[in-house]
């Protein structure tokens, strides 16, 4: 379990211009070998940042509208599996929060949830 979270927190991410800032949000979802997991995921930049205890990731922010966040990361590594990608999806009207982990290899594993807006974003 430890491993897994490592592994993602490890992955480099890219810098895009985010449409919004400053919006706060805290999901819970069920992790495959890893339980219920409980993150704060906050737009800081142009970068989706979750925090999940001490494991701190950046994502890609693709969109950040009325409408959804989407953001996405990826990397290779000289270990097995060597290619992989995570992408995390929130609907805002809704709360209903998908993370979604695939790998050149592996078969593809998602998890849902639900989030709950903790901060509104300051600018629009």
């Amino acid at each position: 379990m430890t491993k897994y979270v490592a592994l993602i927190a490890a992955i480099f991410g890219f810098a895009i211009t985010p449409l919004r800032a400053g919006e706060a949000w805290q999901c819970e979802y069920r992790a495959e070998h890893m339980g219920q997991i409980v993150s704060l995921f906050h737009v800081e930049g142009s970068q989706l940042v979750q925090n999940s205890g001490d494991v701190i990731v950046n994502y890609q922010l693709l969109e950040n509208s009325d409408v959804a966040i989407v953001a996405a990361k990826g990397g290779s590594y000289a270990s097995a599996p060597k290619v992989m990608g995570f992408l995390v999806m929130i609907e805002k009207d809704t709360g209903e929060f998908v993370f979604t982990t695939d790998s050149v290899g592996p078969e593809t594993v998602s998890s849902r949830g639900k989030c709950v807006l903790t901060t509104k974003s300051s600018s629009n």
